[in-house]
């Protein structure tokens, strides 16, 4: 082999990027006697010997890694590996509230399958309750939307929003609302004993928050005690906006909530958010609440009966209950099957105002 041949084999490894990383090129001893040895129109071997398959150039033989020092002027370029982004570690949650200027901390207990809760002290040392959520830029619009439309409503029966922060770096997003010792409806039952006026007290307010919400055309689509909050002078406020809806959007077959309070034509079908869906979860909470027992939740057949069969509930949910008549049926009413035979949210003000007064002037 000459000189020429030798360069002319050089320049061939480097135009093909075949160098190794190796101090010594090492190739193939069959490559290269193939390179160097056949005939350009070598015809094939007879069928009955063995042949050596040839790879078809430029075909990687070797560690293609540029070698330290060496610069590959006759090649394709050299393009080094992207470097990994450095692991950005999140701070914990209670040093990002800390960094909001909040104070006394505390990790609340309560489950809740979209959010973590925690009671602090804001700036003017106010006890209020911090709503969290771990989220993506996609949901952010979708809480913005949902903060835009509480800061809407206009009632002293709706829970209003103190503040709120997107914090993208951390991709978490913050409402602030007022803390109430009292807690949820559900769990301040549970110590106490409603009279028919106490519980017509209640009804006029949730019924005046949901008439707030009916005249600004927007549904909350997961009315229950749990998000039913007292106050500290026992006035009832609706809480927990997470599902909002403008009157007319769609809502999907399981769309609306807590399945046990959803309205009969949500687990029927298709149907559009209006007035008359917070109805019957406004209904099945009061339900609840005078006759002491829950809902059904796995049963088909007793979902379908109580939205359905209003002498069955009577007999199931009313016999240990001392109610008068007309709030039974208020009642009956409210969780009717057909939502043009609902009252609205005003007519339910009116219905448990003559109510109270009858019960006054007796």
């Amino acid at each position: 082999m000459n000189k020429y041949t030798i360069c002319s084999f050089i320049i061939f490894l480097i135009s093909n990027n075949l160098f190794s990383t190796d101090t010594n090129l090492v190739i193939k001893k069959r490559t290269f006697r193939k390179l160097f040895t056949e005939e350009p129109n070598e015809e094939p071997q007879q069928k009955h010997q063995k042949t050596e398959s040839t790879p078809n150039f430029p075909m990687p033989l070797f560690n293609l890694t540029t070698p330290s020092g060496f610069n590959r002027t006759n090649s394709t370029s050299f393009t080094p590996a992207t470097p990994k982004k450095p692991i950005i570690h999140k701070k914990s949650i209670e040093n990002i509230l800390a960094e909001k200027k909040y104070s006394d901390v505390q990790k609340l207990n309560v489950q809740s399958a979209k959010a973590e809760l925690y009671k602090a002290k804001n700036s003017d040392n106010e006890s209020i309750i911090l709503k969290v959520f771990n989220i993506n830029d996609r949901k952010s619009p979708k809480l913005n939307n949902e903060v835009r439309e509480v800061k809407e409503l206009n009632s002293p029966n709706v829970l209003m929003y103190k503040n709120h922060y997107y914090e993208t770096t951390e991709k978490i997003f913050i409402i602030e609302m007022p803390f109430y010792e009292k807690g949820s409806l559900k769990s301040y039952l549970e110590k106490i004993v409603l009279s028919e006026q106490k519980i017509l007290s209640f009804i006029i307010d949730i019924a005046t928050g949901l008439a707030e919400m009916a005249r600004k055309k927007v549904c909350h689509l997961d009315m229950k005690p749990d998000n039913l909050l007292v106050d500290d002078n026992e006035n009832i406020l609706i809480a927990d906006f997470g599902k909002i809806k403008k009157f007319g959007q769609n809502i999907s077959s399981g769309g609306g909530g807590d399945a046990r309070y959803a309205a009969f034509e949500i687990k029927d079908h298709e149907t559009t958010a209006n007035e008359k869906l917070d109805i019957v979860g406004f209904g099945f909470s009061i339900l609840e609440i005078v006759s002491t027992k829950p809902l059904p939740t796995a049963n088909m057949n007793e979902f379908e009966k109580i939205r359905t069969d209003k002498e069955y509930v009577k007999s199931s949910y009313f016999d240990k209950v001392q109610l008068s008549e007309d709030l039974i049926n208020l009642i009956l009413n409210m969780i009717d099957q057909k939502p043009h035979n609902r009252p609205s949210a005003q007519q339910i003000i009116e219905e448990a105002n003559r109510l109270k007064r009858t019960h006054e002037s007796n």
